[in-house]
């Protein structure tokens, strides 16, 4: 085998191996996040605080389904005493773009639940963006919309 061959061969070999690896750990950084995502609704279904403390970075930022801006502790206020009891909250979809120590997931959600004690079912579509903070992913920004109440 001439030498020159041999470099391309190795070359390739080499660029293959790293295309595997990269691969490989975005797959799993998207499994995380859609884990991330399936605990967040897990969280706010049972009013779990303790769960949200861990999801969300320190800055996190909110623009809910009714256009209000509301930052983590706002958000944790809400959650802790809130007068909506969720049955169900399930994403559709997701979608998850990974950009090194950043993700973009989109979904469509869906919730039923009692407001108020008045039933309702919603749905709708979120973005979040993940950020991997000190090893660990936490949600930077959240924002809904609501497309069916």
């Amino acid at each position: 085998m001439n030498l020159m061959r041999f470099v391309g061969i190795a070359v390739l070999g080499t660029g293959l191996v790293w295309a595997l690896t990269a691969t490989g750990a975005d797959n799993m950084n998207d499994s995380a996040i859609r884990g991330m995502e399936y605990a967040w609704n897990q969280a706010e279904l049972h009013h779990d605080i303790r769960a949200l403390q861990a999801l969300l970075a320190d800055n996190f930022v909110r623009v809910d389904n009714h256009g209000r801006f509301v930052d983590k502790a706002q958000y944790m206020k809400e959650i802790a005493s809130s007068s909506t009891e969720s049955q169900e909250i399930v994403n559709e979809d997701i979608l998850v773009h990974m950009y090194g120590d950043s993700a973009i997931a989109v979904s469509t959600y869906h919730v039923k639940g009692s407001r108020k004690g008045k039933t309702f079912a919603e749905r709708g579509r979120f973005i979040d963006t993940w950020v991997r903070v000190g090893g660990n992913w936490q949600c930077a920004a959240n924002q809904e919309t609501l497309v069916q109440p």
